[in-house]
């Protein structure tokens, strides 16, 4: 008969074993991590909104000197703002005058829409490779609908909501490559935590195929008030939608986010979720095929055609490279939208791709970073670059009348 003092010791013994052991990987795991970032653990609201607090305050109370709320859109161009060298006429298009619905006779009409690239952040107006489309044929305006920080889903959105009814010939969707990734996004802080733009936007989703719309989950100020009062619970919501929210999933037990093994499991799952959140188009260097967001992409695209083509104008989408991309070209690699021009080539759609002028430059001799502004945007010699390449595209195939072609 075994004597109940000694069980109550081998149990006290084998508990305080574990209690060590599990103390000794603990400390183990806490060395190994000692010179990492610690990950987001749980939803963190200073970490996510605290910083964007007084930018959010500004943008409902119509401070701002460039962005104005959208219900549809997210955010768009305040009419009649400026900063810098951006100032935005009385449409909320960029420019310093106001269009007509219809061209003048003899005049043909581009809308161009787009994100930075397509605005021109960092030139001047006279420098966007819509004014100097303009200086290089004569007869030609082209309105810049071009919006900072906007994805593909938000332009085209903006053509179907007011570029229709200024009755172009020729319609441009600007894609810069980085922005595949903003049409798994909803609330822009979950994608990019350091924007200046901590505002939510429309996405579109696939069901059976087709594009369905998911509407800005924030269309007021009213609806930003209730973000700004009750953070963790509107957060959540606006997660639903976002591929990019995982990361910050919230827990119940923040005691627990310390321990240093949940942090390691913590770690590596948020450096696997940054390489590649779910559904995300852009792993590495290379545009994933098979992810939502480049089917989504392609599915916006033809979209795009089709609704322009019915509208009477001749679409065409611009892809826009970076500097990682035209470096990458250079260097004898491919640009990460590779499968997109694959794709568009194999569809006979219309687009041109300014990459290779880019690397024409380079291989010519001319130093790719003057093509550059400091911000990663084109410089005035970069957006001259992009004017070129479109006004041959333009008489090469057709685009220019011949009243207007030189002679």
């Amino acid at each position: 008969m075994v004597r109940e003092p000694s069980r109550r010791r081998r149990l006290l013994f084998a508990l305080l074993t574990a209690v060590l052991t599990w103390s000794l990987c603990e400390l183990l795991v806490a060395l190994a991590l000692s010179g990492e970032q610690a990950p987001v653990a749980t939803l963190e609201v200073d970490r996510v909104l605290g910083r964007h607090r007084r930018a959010i305050e500004r943008l409902i109370a119509g401070e701002t000197e460039l962005t104005a709320l959208s219900p549809s859109l997210g955010w768009t161009m305040k009419p009649g703002g400026a900063q810098g060298p951006l100032r935005v006429n009385s449409q909320g298009l960029r420019g310093d005058r106001d269009y007509a619905p219809t061209p003048a006779p003899g005049t043909l009409r581009l809308t161009t829409f787009g994100d930075s690239f397509t605005l021109g952040a960092e030139v001047a107006l006279e420098d966007t490779w819509q004014a100097r489309l303009e200086e290089s044929i004569p007869g030609l305006e082209a309105l810049n609908f071009g919006v900072g920080g906007f994805g593909p889903d938000q332009a085209y959105l903006r053509y179907l909501e007011e570029g229709r009814y200024f009755a172009a010939q020729v319609v441009v969707l600007g894609v810069m490559s980085e922005n595949i990734n903003r049409l798994i996004n909803v609330y822009r802080p979950f994608y990019l935590p350091t924007t200046g733009l901590p505002l939510t936007k429309p996405r579109f989703r696939l069901a059976g195929g087709k594009l369905e719309l998911v509407p800005n989950p924030l269309p007021s100020a009213a609806a930003y008030r209730e973000l700004l009062a009750e953070p963790e619970i509107v957060l959540a919501r606006l997660g639903e939608y976002d591929a990019n929210y995982r990361q910050y999933r919230p827990t119940t037990v923040p005691l627990l986010t310390q321990l240093p093994s949940v942090r390691a499991v913590r770690f590596w799952q948020q450096r696997l979720l940054r390489r590649a959140p779910a559904g995300a188009g852009q792993s590495g260097a290379r545009y994933q095929t098979d992810s939502e967001a480049y089917q989504v992409l392609l599915r916006l695209l033809d979209a795009f055609e089709e609704q322009v083509t019915a509208d009477g104008a001749r679409p065409l989408v611009v892809l826009f490279p970076t500097r990682q991309d035209v470096a990458a070209l250079v260097a004898g690699g491919e640009a990460c939208y590779a499968p997109l021009v694959e794709d568009l080539a194999a569809r006979a759609a219309p687009y041109v791709d300014v990459a290779p002028a880019f690397v024409a430059r380079a291989q010519s001799g001319q130093d790719v970073a003057e093509l550059f502004a400091p911000e990663a945007h084109y410089s005035a010699a970069g957006n001259r670059l992009v004017a070129e390449v479109l006004a041959a595209h333009l008489r090469s195939h057709g685009l220019i009348p011949e009243a207007l072609a030189p002679r």
